[in-house]
């Protein structure tokens, strides 16, 4: 960020924070200036001041606002009347017929110029608001974009979308990683349909992330969910497991029990790289199969294999 673009941050958070103290400033400094200015101008003696001082309408009026510029309008008028007046005796401002013409012009150009840069400072700061309006609108959407993005509609954990994305954060962690999938889902989607399938696999999400939190719950596809946990001990990982299995055990469609079992298989262990956390993943899959094959309701456990 260069020094001006950190200038005009600084500048910006004073206002919001201060408007009528930078208000005053605004007005002080384009007071200064012009007035500086113009002494300059009838010291150098320049032949046609109102062209400058119609350009520092211009710039005051755009850079600090409408009130600065209405100083440069002011200041600038009262410089004209100085400029073509006549001294005639202890009369301060008289003016030949050619004189007072100038003078009524200048005025007349001051005000138009001023009011036409208003006006077209109003409608940029109209579509500046505007646009800032639509990119907050859109900084929203974006946001519910990703969240649609790396979330399961379904049970509202996260996807495996997420989970590449989240790979990263596991490196260099002691982390506890489970795969788990309900026993015999065919057999519920058979009894209470797929729409009671749909709200058992809904249940058995809301429980996961009340219990590990959504920051560790996967949907890994279908019927099976994936949990990594960071910096936990084996003893309060395996007791949460338990108590995920007391709880899908209770899991209700209605007034029907489902009496929904789970098997699983985790591993536990440092997660160097995301490597060897697909490793674990591949492992506690393995485990997962395992409990299938020796009767399902379970779940085995065992230190990650480097």
């Amino acid at each position: 960020m260069s020094w001006i673009e950190k200038g005009n941050a600084k500048l910006l958070k004073a206002k919001i924070n201060n408007p009528i103290l930078v208000e005053i400033i605004y007005c002080a400094a384009t007071i200064l200036l012009t007035v500086g200015i113009t002494f300059l101008i009838h010291y150098i003696n320049v032949p046609n001041p109102e062209f400058i001082l119609a350009t520092l309408i211009v710039l005051f009026t755009t850079v600090f606002g409408y009130i600065s510029g209405a100083f440069v309008v002011l200041i600038s008028i009262i410089y004209s009347l100085y400029f073509f007046s006549v001294k005639q005796g202890s009369a301060p401002f008289v003016y030949t017929s050619e004189n007072l013409y100038k003078v009524i012009i200048v005025i007349v150009f001051s005000i138009i110029c001023y009011g036409t840069v208003s006006l077209l400072k109003r409608r940029q700061n109209k579509y500046i608001n505007k646009l800032a309006k639509l990119n907050k609108f859109l900084e929203l959407d974006n946001e519910q974009l990703q969240q649609i993005s790396i979330s399961d509609t379904l049970t509202r954990t996260k996807n495996r979308f997420a989970l590449r994305k989240d790979f990263d954060k596991y490196s260099n962690e002691y982390v506890h990683v489970m795969m788990f999938d309900v026993d015999n889902f065919k057999n519920i989607n058979d009894s209470l349909g797929h729409s009671g399938g749909d709200n058992v696999l809904k249940q058995i999400g809301m429980i996961t992330t009340s219990i590990f939190g959504t920051e560790s719950c996967y949907r890994y596809g279908g019927d099976e969910f994936l949990i990594i946990a960071i910096d936990i001990s084996e003893e309060d990982f395996h007791s949460k497991v338990k108590d995920l299995k007391q709880a899908i055990r209770e899991i209700k469609v209605g007034d029907k029990n489902v009496l929904a079992r789970f098997s699983g298989g985790y591993v536990y262990g440092l997660a160097e790289n995301t490597f060897e956390l697909r490793a674990m993943i591949k492992q506690a899959d393995t485990l997962l199969y395992k409990v299938k094959e020796s009767g399902k309701d379970d779940t085995k456990s065992e230190e990650f294999k480097h």
